[in-house]
């Protein structure tokens, strides 16, 4: 069973934890910051992975609302976003944290930076997830947050959990599959993993009640997801 617990930022001096994967620049650290100038350019791009898939459902919302209640043949629209670099956002982020708060309950395994810069893949079964049941809504609030799930058996961080919208939660595991998580409890809410999980999510497919909006968005696990290629999720930068 594992409980969702926020970690609050806290700035720290410590060692930039991707040194393993390559050297740092100098000085390593400035601000209280987790990783080198270096580094943090070197993974910059998988921030704007999060901006896109951030941007991408503010559209399908933005959509929804133009076409509900209208009875229109619709263009299709597809909006879809880098799946492989959410993944290794997410994995950054629990690193970040976990570096900041210099956490003495949870140390990461050595290979994860690499799995983070794309060096390593991830165990089978790992990876990125969406919690969902038939039903859910996923656009209740604007809220944003991330946290480390810890296991309420084993007492270790298993899972970082990117909550975007309150309902709509990504799971992402780094040497524990999904389906081996047991119950995962969101507050007042509990979802099965294995059962109200999907790994690796392809497409996601948007109605007003029975009505087809032609509104999906989808995932690219190719690991070649480029603005060229899909210019309309990039022009959402602007």
């Amino acid at each position: 069973m594992l409980a969702c617990r926020a970690l609050e930022l806290e700035t720290s001096r410590n060692a930039c934890w991707a040194q393993a994967v390559s050297a740092c620049s100098e000085p390593s650290l400035a601000g209280g910051a987790t990783l080198c100038a270096k580094h943090q350019a070197e993974l910059s791009p998988l921030e704007r992975s999060l901006l896109d898939l951030d941007n991408a459902m503010r559209e399908v919302q933005r959509l929804r609302e133009v076409r509900k209640g209208l009875h229109n043949a619709w263009t299709p629209v597809r909006l879809t976003v880098d799946g492989v670099g959410i993944e290794r956002a997410a994995l950054k982020l629990a690193l970040d944290h976990a570096a900041s708060r210099a956490l003495e309950d949870w140390s990461p395994p050595p290979w994860l930076p690499a799995a983070v810069f794309g060096q390593r893949e991830l165990p089978e079964g790992c990876g990125v997830a969406l919690a969902v049941r038939v039903g859910d809504s996923i656009f209740d609030s604007e809220r944003i947050g991330i946290s480390l799930a810890k296991s309420d058996r084993t007492g270790r961080y298993e899972c970082v959990v990117l909550q975007l919208r309150e309902k709509w939660k990504l799971l992402c595991t780094w040497d524990k599959p999904i389906a081996a998580l047991g119950t995962l409890h969101f507050g007042r809410e509990s979802y099965v993993a294995g059962e109200d999980t999907v790994l690796h999510p392809r497409r996601i497919s948007y109605r007003n009640d029975r009505e087809d909006l032609a509104i999906s968005l989808d995932f690219d696990w190719s690991g070649q997801w480029s603005p060229k290629k899909y210019p309309n999720v990039a022009k959402l930068r602007k």
